[in-house]
């Protein structure tokens, strides 16, 4: 039980003492980071409290229907005002990520920052860098673990819809729409409760997986049908995407989420990796089925990390090069994966 009555009378006091509140979440945010960020600025502003959510780049436009998202802050777009606002900020709620260097540019600015921090997370490995942590690996996502900090503050008084909506997208999300060995009986009561609550389950489905644009549909479909590259041998399927590749589609961020997974729907695979060309590195997003550890493949290759089966990494070698790394560090987990 990490939301002990002790941990939560201190972060209550912490939120009490606080004039101006700042929340950040990973590079990249995906729908737990954004939705974990804006459930909990609803539950802060519903205190009566100054809150600022702040996101290291920019986030999906799929996530954009989400009361107040366009109230967030992207460091990368606005780094001027998102370093005065932390700068001044009395508090800062570091959300979906456990590691200082996960929020890319805009570390510095955070390490910088005097303000004491409370990190909520679910991922392995936690640096110890916050006054405050509530950390969990066996948690579904950080949405779920905000739940139950509203939950264990008796302030349930304070759940909205629009707050139950925010939380119950990045539980739907993180889980894979509930099929991620993650999920766990307290994630569907958590689910059922925040319907309860006013989120309207099939209404976030439609808004979250049917609001593609036509070049995201043309660039999964070339990445597919064009990039796909299975090795039966290891029980692996790999893509990539270089800069050029995602210009010509006029690539946005979030267009690329949820590609990896793909690879994972083919019969006999366990492992799926996609990688993506940026201007200052190689991203990768590492997935498995079973018993397949791509956080041992992605930490021990890639200075990467994250879940058990769900895993980010990152390269600063060239495109080609990387996928040679990698594609040479196959055979260290052959049998692994044969027997995953």
């Amino acid at each position: 039980m990490i939301f002990t009555q002790h941990s939560i009378e201190r972060a209550l006091n912490m939120i009490s003492d606080a004039s101006s509140i700042v929340i950040t979440t990973h590079v990249g945010p995906d729908g737990d980071a954004i939705g974990s960020s804006l459930g909990l600025y609803h539950f802060l502003k519903g205190m009566g409290k100054h809150v600022t959510v702040i996101t290291p780049n920019p986030f999906p436009d799929f996530l954009k229907w989400m009361q107040d998202s366009d109230q967030i802050v992207p460091y990368t777009e606005n780094t001027e005002l998102a370093t005065k606002i932390t700068a001044e900020a009395d508090l800062v709620f570091c959300l979906d990520f456990n590691d200082l260097s996960r929020v890319d540019k805009y570390t510095p600015v955070l390490t910088a920052s005097a303000a004491p921090k409370i990190m909520i997370d679910h991922h392995e490995q936690p640096k110890d860098f916050a006054a405050l942590m509530f950390s969990d690996p066996h948690y579904s996502s950080t949405c779920e673990m905000i739940f139950d900090f509203i939950l264990a503050t008796g302030k349930e008084e304070l759940f909205t819809p629009e707050l139950a909506s925010c939380l119950y997208t990045g539980l739907v999300t993180d889980t894979g729409s509930f099929r991620h060995s993650s999920t766990h009986p307290s994630t569907h009561r958590a689910a059922a409760r925040l319907i309860e609550e006013g989120a309207n389950n099939s209404r976030i489905a439609q808004l979250v997986n049917d609001t593609n644009s036509f070049d995201r549909l043309r660039l999964m479909g070339y990445a597919l049908s064009e990039k796909m590259v299975y090795l039966p041998e290891y029980k692996t399927i790999y893509m990539s995407l270089n800069q050029e590749e995602l210009k010509r589609f006029d690539y946005k961020d979030g267009d690329t989420e949820g590609l990896v997974n793909f690879g994972l729907s083919v019969a006999g695979v366990n492992m799926s990796v996609f990688f993506r060309e940026s201007e200052e590195k190689i991203r990768i997003s590492f997935r498995s089925k079973d018993k397949f550890s791509v956080q041992e493949f992605a930490g021990k290759h890639f200075n990467g990390g994250g879940h058990f089966n769900a895993s980010g990494g990152a390269s600063y070698a060239t495109l080609d090069e990387t996928i040679r790394i990698f594609l040479d560090a196959l055979p260290e987990f052959k049998e692994k994966l044969h027997n995953a």
